[in-house]
């Protein structure tokens, strides 16, 4: 059986490969689509886990900068992105993976990864909308 999530994101290397803006950066901008995407789900599932199973989740608050909205961002990079960014880069594109992947999984115009960024998004807005209505 395939994996699923390779197969999403061969079919997001392939399109982001094809559009000429990222003819040179494709590597970045796949990654940091699939890290961003990862990182909602993640939030999605500490909120379901937060709210319906009571179940507390540790956050860690970064105050070195001026503003909240930059210690925000940080602490989000460091407590959801950053993992992720390191488990891809190796499931992914440690030693050229990839090649191999492209190879293996077929290449389904978009759909697949588009469908995993629509379904994560909606998921995450849904899931906010829920969590502050019951509050």
């Amino acid at each position: 059986m395939k994996n699923i999530y390779k197969a999403i994101w061969v079919d997001g290397i392939v399109n982001i490969k094809k559009n000429p803006k990222h003819k040179n950066d494709w590597k970045f901008f796949s990654m940091v689509y699939m890290t961003l995407l990862n990182a909602l789900n993640l939030a999605v599932l500490l909120i379901i886990l937060s709210y319906y199973y009571d179940v507390k989740v540790l956050l860690v608050r970064i105050t070195i900068f001026p503003g909240t909205m930059l210690n925000s961002f940080v602490s989000f990079l460091i407590l959801f992105a950053l993992p992720f960014g390191l488990i891809n880069y190796f499931i992914i594109f440690y030693r050229n993976k990839y090649e191999k992947l492209i190879q293996v999984y077929s290449e389904k115009k978009g759909k697949l990864f588009a469908s995993y960024l629509l379904g994560s998004i909606v998921l995450f807005v849904l899931s906010i909308v829920i969590y502050i209505l019951q509050i």
